[in-house]
Protein backbone atom coordinates (compact mmCIF):
# COMPACT_ATOMS: atom_id res chain seq x y z
CA UNK A 1 0.00 0.00 0.00
CA UNK A 2 1.47 3.45 -0.60
CA UNK A 3 1.17 6.25 1.42
CA UNK A 4 1.50 9.72 0.45
CA UNK A 5 2.48 12.42 3.49
CA UNK A 6 2.44 16.10 3.03
CA UNK A 7 5.38 17.32 4.02
CA UNK A 8 6.22 21.19 4.72
CA UNK A 9 10.33 21.67 4.33
CA UNK A 10 10.24 24.91 5.45
CA UNK A 11 8.07 24.71 8.25
CA UNK A 12 10.49 21.89 9.67
CA UNK A 13 13.58 24.67 8.70
CA UNK A 14 11.62 27.42 11.07
CA UNK A 15 10.97 24.72 13.83
CA UNK A 16 15.17 23.85 13.45
CA UNK A 17 15.39 27.30 13.80
CA UNK A 18 13.44 28.13 16.78
CA UNK A 19 14.65 25.08 18.47
CA UNK A 20 18.00 26.40 18.48
CA UNK A 21 17.29 29.50 18.98
CA UNK A 22 16.25 28.15 22.55
CA UNK A 23 19.42 25.87 23.17
CA UNK A 24 22.03 28.69 22.05
CA UNK A 25 19.52 31.05 24.49
CA UNK A 26 19.77 28.40 27.16
CA UNK A 27 23.31 28.53 26.95
CA UNK A 28 24.65 32.23 26.70
CA UNK A 29 20.97 34.40 28.15
CA UNK A 30 22.30 37.53 27.17
CA UNK A 31 21.43 37.27 23.70
CA UNK A 32 18.14 37.01 24.91
CA UNK A 33 17.81 40.83 24.65
CA UNK A 34 17.03 42.70 21.84
CA UNK A 35 15.63 39.51 20.71
CA UNK A 36 12.17 39.74 19.12
CA UNK A 37 10.46 36.69 18.04
CA UNK A 38 8.26 36.99 15.24
CA UNK A 39 5.53 34.30 15.02
CA UNK A 40 4.05 34.50 11.90
CA UNK A 41 5.49 35.19 8.22
CA UNK A 42 3.46 38.47 7.46
CA UNK A 43 5.18 40.12 11.02
CA UNK A 44 8.28 39.28 10.14
CA UNK A 45 8.44 39.98 6.53
CA UNK A 46 6.59 43.60 7.56
CA UNK A 47 8.81 44.47 10.45
CA UNK A 48 11.24 46.99 10.21
CA UNK A 49 14.74 45.47 9.93
CA UNK A 50 17.33 46.89 12.75
CA UNK A 51 20.94 47.02 13.90
CA UNK A 52 21.77 47.19 16.85
CA UNK A 53 25.28 48.58 18.37
CA UNK A 54 26.46 48.76 22.28
CA UNK A 55 29.24 51.34 23.57
CA UNK A 56 30.99 51.15 26.98
CA UNK A 57 27.90 54.18 27.35
CA UNK A 58 24.96 53.56 25.20
CA UNK A 59 23.18 51.58 22.95
CA UNK A 60 22.04 52.43 19.48
CA UNK A 61 19.23 51.20 17.46
CA UNK A 62 19.24 51.95 13.43
CA UNK A 63 16.06 50.82 11.82
CA UNK A 64 15.28 51.24 8.14
CA UNK A 65 11.63 52.70 7.81
CA UNK A 66 11.47 54.25 4.40
CA UNK A 67 8.55 56.18 3.24
CA UNK A 68 7.33 56.62 7.10
CA UNK A 69 7.21 60.42 8.48
CA UNK A 70 8.37 60.84 12.09
CA UNK A 71 4.83 61.73 12.93
CA UNK A 72 3.90 58.16 12.10
CA UNK A 73 6.51 56.83 15.04
CA UNK A 74 5.96 56.66 18.35
CA UNK A 75 8.49 55.02 20.56
CA UNK A 76 8.27 54.40 24.38
CA UNK A 77 10.09 53.09 27.31
CA UNK A 78 8.51 51.01 30.32
CA UNK A 79 9.85 49.23 32.54
CA UNK A 80 12.64 48.40 30.85
CA UNK A 81 10.98 47.30 27.32
CA UNK A 82 11.49 49.82 24.15
CA UNK A 83 8.59 49.57 21.90
CA UNK A 84 8.83 50.99 18.48
CA UNK A 85 5.85 51.51 16.82
CA UNK A 86 4.66 53.30 13.42
CA UNK A 87 2.22 52.91 10.80
CA UNK A 88 2.98 53.28 6.78
CA UNK A 89 -0.19 55.16 5.15
CA UNK A 90 -1.51 53.42 1.81
CA UNK A 91 -1.78 55.51 -1.10
CA UNK A 92 -4.96 56.40 -2.39
CA UNK A 93 -5.05 55.98 -5.91
CA UNK A 94 -7.10 58.80 -8.10
CA UNK A 95 -10.07 57.79 -9.91
CA UNK A 96 -7.99 57.79 -13.73
CA UNK A 97 -5.40 55.35 -12.10
CA UNK A 98 -5.23 51.46 -11.43
CA UNK A 99 -3.10 49.40 -9.61
CA UNK A 100 -1.23 47.08 -11.80
CA UNK A 101 0.93 45.64 -8.73
CA UNK A 102 0.83 46.45 -4.91
CA UNK A 103 4.41 44.83 -3.31
CA UNK A 104 5.16 47.66 -0.48
CA UNK A 105 3.56 47.14 3.05
CA UNK A 106 1.51 49.31 4.38
CA UNK A 107 -0.21 49.54 7.62
CA UNK A 108 0.96 49.29 11.38
CA UNK A 109 4.37 47.53 12.83
CA UNK A 110 5.45 47.51 16.37
CA UNK A 111 9.05 45.71 17.39
CA UNK A 112 9.51 45.34 21.57
CA UNK A 113 12.82 45.06 23.12
CA UNK A 114 13.80 44.50 26.65
CA UNK A 115 16.93 46.10 27.48
CA UNK A 116 19.82 44.43 29.14
CA UNK A 117 20.68 47.35 31.25
CA UNK A 118 19.33 50.42 32.89
CA UNK A 119 18.86 53.33 30.55
CA UNK A 120 18.65 57.12 31.09
CA UNK A 121 15.14 58.03 29.97
CA UNK A 122 14.99 61.96 29.62
CA UNK A 123 18.96 61.58 27.37
CA UNK A 124 17.39 58.85 25.02
CA UNK A 125 17.72 60.83 21.41
CA UNK A 126 16.15 59.69 17.81
CA UNK A 127 16.41 61.08 14.83
CA UNK A 128 14.71 60.53 11.36
CA UNK A 129 17.08 61.00 8.29
CA UNK A 130 16.21 59.97 4.80
CA UNK A 131 14.40 56.48 6.12
CA UNK A 132 17.03 56.09 8.61
CA UNK A 133 15.85 56.07 12.69
CA UNK A 134 18.64 56.04 14.74
CA UNK A 135 17.43 56.29 18.69
CA UNK A 136 20.19 56.43 21.01
CA UNK A 137 19.96 55.01 24.55
CA UNK A 138 22.46 55.94 26.85
CA UNK A 139 23.06 53.20 29.67
CA UNK A 140 22.58 54.24 33.62
CA UNK A 141 25.53 55.50 35.26
CA UNK A 142 25.77 51.95 37.65
CA UNK A 143 25.16 50.13 34.38
CA UNK A 144 28.80 50.82 32.78
CA UNK A 145 31.57 49.30 33.42
CA UNK A 146 33.96 50.06 36.46
CA UNK A 147 37.70 50.34 36.75
CA UNK A 148 38.50 48.81 40.00
CA UNK A 149 42.38 50.57 41.11
CA UNK A 150 44.02 47.83 43.12
CA UNK A 151 45.53 49.18 46.59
Amino acid sequence: MNHIMRTAPIQNFRNLHRELDRQVSSIFPSLRYFDTPVWNDFARDHAPKLDVVETDNAFQLTLDLPGIQKDDIEISLHEGILTIRGERAERVLEDSETSLRSERFTGTFSRAFKMPTEIVEKDIAAKLDNGVLVVDLPKAEESKPQSIKIS
